[in-house]
């Protein structure tokens, strides 16, 4: 082998090592941005239940209140950002908490793309993700004065989700029960209808099969503390509950 084939082979393998050090970079640039989206989409979930947590305490206006909504949009923003990059990864439910978080900043135009991706990435998830997508594009599309568009989307959903088990039968009953509250506020609908879509609430806790998923219903119409055994832990001892006495 003459020196000049010599270097030539190390220049190759050096080149070689050298492309896969900076491809090697990027993909582990690429997968932290990917969990920074997850983190992201974790985090907004957070603080959108913590929000709702102390509006039922009474916590609606107020400096921390404030705080996590300022928190939330920047997140949503970031999270936008990043979502491009990542669309082969992405899931149906980071796009809708996403679309939750830009819709609650006021960027609704945002956010209703976001929502018609959720929709198709769930079309590849299955039955119960797609009834979540539609069921929360069309709380978007209630909030934003459509609302025959919102039924029709309610229609599909609940038609096109197969009733196999309890667990089926809770997704249906948690969309028309929601489906009965955004009713409510909209000017063109009735108290019969509302009462149409409870009467349908009511007979899918009396198809349960198990005192789980009856209990699962009732939860959804009344979301205070069960009493309930099948869902609720058992009572502690008084012994337990007091034990310094």
């Amino acid at each position: 082998m003459t020196p000049a084939i010599y270097s030539l082979i190390i220049s190759v393998v050096a080149l070689s090592v050298a492309i896969y050090g900076v491809f090697e970079r990027r993909q582990a640039a690429n997968r932290a941005d990917r969990l920074r989206l997850s983190v992201i989409t974790g985090e907004m979930a957070g603080l959108g239940f913590e929000l709702v947590k102390m509006a039922s305490e009474g916590h609606r206006v107020g400096d921390r209140v404030e705080a996590m909504h300022t928190r939330i949009e920047l997140l949503g923003q970031q999270a936008l950002t990043l979502m491009d990059a990542h669309a082969p990864t992405l899931t149906s439910t980071e796009c809708r908490q996403i679309a939750l978080a830009l819709e609650e900043s006021g960027y609704r135009d945002n956010a209703g793309e976001v929502w018609r991706r959720a929709l198709e990435i769930a079309g590849r998830e299955g039955a119960t993700q797609r009834l979540f997508a539609r069921r929360g594009y069309a709380y978007f599309l209630f909030r934003n004065e459509r609302p025959d568009e919102a039924r029709d989307l309610l229609r599909t959903g609940l038609e096109e989700h197969e009733v196999m088990d309890d667990t089926d039968r809770a997704a249906h009953a948690q969309t028309l029960f929601h489906w009965s509250v955004w009713e409510a506020g909209t000017s063109d609908s009735s108290p019969e209808t509302e009462r149409a879509l409870r009467a349908r609430v009511a007979a899918l806790e009396s198809q349960c099969t198990t005192p789980r998923g009856r209990a699962m219903i009732r939860a959804i119409v009344d979301p205070r503390p069960s009493t309930d055994p099948a869902v609720a832990p058992p009572p502690q001892a008084p012994d337990a509950q007091n034990p310094s006495d």
